[in-house]
């Protein structure tokens, strides 16, 4: 009996703390989602928006954050793209506009997956976003001060709309920012 109790107390402790997704999504939201995947000598191709859909494990905590941003879960594999980056150096550089007469509304930047976790040679994320903007930036050593196999798997979801100034919305005018390197590296809400 006592144990019988436990596990109701400890699934309800479970499901209490688990995220919660929006009742709805927000309506006439363009939505975008891409595979930032900067990689250096790993080896075996780049993963791409396609894996995404056939992982497990890039596929669950996409549905859940497309969800709770309020994105449109029925139209993912349509709303999967290609990100193609500048590259320069060490940096590897993303940049993005909303779709035409829209502002960004809501923006998630995913991590899946980061290498090395610590020191000098792990990857260094910068994210910026704004209404008006997105922009990833991914720092990967050159393979000389590292190990072989250097990458930051995420995925960016955007979300625009027409009218910015909803109370759903969470983006405004000044630009939000966060950075983060190898291991601290996690998922950025804005």
């Amino acid at each position: 009996m006592l144990w019988a109790a436990v596990r109701i107390v400890v699934l309800l402790g479970v499901l209490s703390s688990a995220p919660q997704l929006p009742a709805e999504t927000i309506a006439g939201a363009t939505q975008q989602v891409l595979r930032i995947n900067p990689t250096i000598n790993t080896g075996k191709p780049q993963y791409t928006v396609a894996d995404c859909l056939r992982s497990e494990h890039c596929l669950a905590p996409l549905v859940q954050e497309v969800g709770q941003a309020g994105g449109h879960i029925g139209v993912l594999a349509k709303t999967l793209g290609p990100a193609s980056p500048d590259h320069v150096g060490d940096n590897y550089s993303y940049s993005l506009s909303p779709a035409a007469g829209e502002s960004f509304c809501k923006a998630v930047l995913l991590k899946l997956s980061v290498v090395p976790t610590f020191g000098k040679g792990a990857p260094e994320v910068g994210f910026l976003v704004s209404r008006s903007f997105a922009k990833v930036i991914v720092r990967l050593p050159e393979p000389e001060h590292t190990s072989a196999q250097v990458w930051f798997d995420g995925v960016l979801i955007l979300l625009s709309v027409a009218d910015p100034d909803r109370s759903t919305c969470t983006l405004g005018n000044e630009i939000r920012q966060a950075q983060c390197k190898g291991l601290k590296c996690e998922t950025i809400r804005f």
